[in-house]
């Protein structure tokens, strides 16, 4: 493989890269916006059920008697709602984290091979590996030292 073919393979190997991690990104914010939108339409609603009720209510001095549990009504539904959000969070992070992996489990495996069916660079590929094999050797011993 030339030079000139190497480089272009590699660009284009990290092009694709960084596409896919934008593809990740997009899909994160459509998932954060779909929540966020599910999220007030059912605030909404919620509040549009508790002006009803209030609606009945004839004359001023009766607001001032109004049940607690119309504030627990609403506080429950807020902390549903926030738990709610917290499980989609976790969740869109999981998914996210689980996309990037990939993207770059798969980036690492074709640069790999283009490194190593290239003669220029195939001497820098088991450097390289050996330097990676001492880093997580020396992670290991560290913890285990720990």
């Amino acid at each position: 493989m030339s030079t000139e073919t190497f480089s272009v393979n590699l660009y284009k190997t990290n092009l694709e890269l960084q596409l896919r991690i934008l593809q990740l990104l997009q899909d994160s914010r459509r998932r954060w916006l779909e929540a966020a939108q599910q999220r007030n339409t059912d605030a909404m609603a919620t509040t549009k059920t508790e002006i009803e009720g209030l609606s009945q209510v004839v004359n001023l001095q009766s607001f001032g008697t109004l049940p607690a549990d119309t504030v627990g009504r609403l506080f429950q539904a807020g902390m549903s709602s926030t738990q709610t959000m917290n499980k989609i969070a976790i969740k869109n992070q999981t998914e996210f984290t689980a996309g990037l992996q990939q993207a770059l489990q798969d980036w690492q495996k074709v640069v790999t091979q283009l490194l190593g069916s290239s003669a220029n660079f195939a001497p820098w590929l088991p450097s390289s590996m050996s330097l990676a094999g001492k880093s997580a050797a020396a992670a290991k011993q560290k913890k285990t030292a720990e």
